[in-house]
C-alpha cells in the first residue's frame, strides 16, 4: 500500500516497530535509572568528603568510578594556606542514604620509613581494588554489546 509516496508493510511491520520501540524505551529507562543512581552515589560521596575539608567549597573531583555501591576517585581542595595541595585518592562505600565507610590514600609526606612503607602498601591495596573495579566495568560493557 502506498500513501503520499510512502510504502507501508501492513500490520506485521507495525507490530514489529511497536515491540522494537518498547524494548528501546525499556533499555533507555534502565540506563536513566542507572545514571540517576550513579549521580546520587557521587553526590553522597562528595558531601561525605567535603565535610572533612578545611574549604569544602573548593573541592574538585576527578577520575571517579561507581561500581554497585562503591565509589572511587580523586579529590583536591584548598588547604589552610589557600592553595591546592594536589589530588588524593579515595574509596567509599555508600549504604542507603549515607556513606558507611571510606578511606583516603594520603600523598607521601616524607615521614619515617615505616610511614612510607605503610603509605606505599595502602596505595598498592587501593590500586588493586581500582583495577578490580575497572575490570568489572569493562567486562560488563563488553557483555552488553
Amino acid at each position: 500500500m502506498t500513501t503520499n509516496g510512502l510504502a507501508f508493510g501492513g500490520e506485521n511491520q507495525k507490530s514489529t516497530l511497536v515491540k522494537s520501540s518498547r524494548k528501546q524505551s525499556a533499555k533507555t529507562s534502565k540506563e536513566a535509572q542507572t545514571k540517576a543512581l550513579e549521580t546520587k552515589l557521587l553526590l553522597l560521596t562528595h558531601e561525605y568528603i567535603k565535610q572533612m575539608l578545611k574549604d569544602p567549597e573548593s573541592a574538585k573531583f576527578r577520575n571517579e568510578l561507581v561500581d554497585g555501591y562503591i565509589v572511587i576517585g580523586e579529590f583536591d581542595a584548598k588547604n589552610s594556606y589557600g592553595g591546592y595541595g594536589g589530588y588524593e585518592s579515595y574509596s567509599c562505600i555508600v549504604d542507603g542514604e549515607k556513606v558507611s565507610g571510606g578511606f583516603f590514600i594520603p600523598k607521601d609526606t616524607g615521614g619515617s620509613w615505616t610511614d612510607k612503607y605503610s603509605n606505599a602498601f595502602a596505595k598498592i591495596r587501593f590500586q588493586a581494588s581500582v583495577d578490580s573495579i575497572r575490570m568489572k566495568i569493562l567486562m560488563k560493557k563488553s557483555s552488553n554489546k
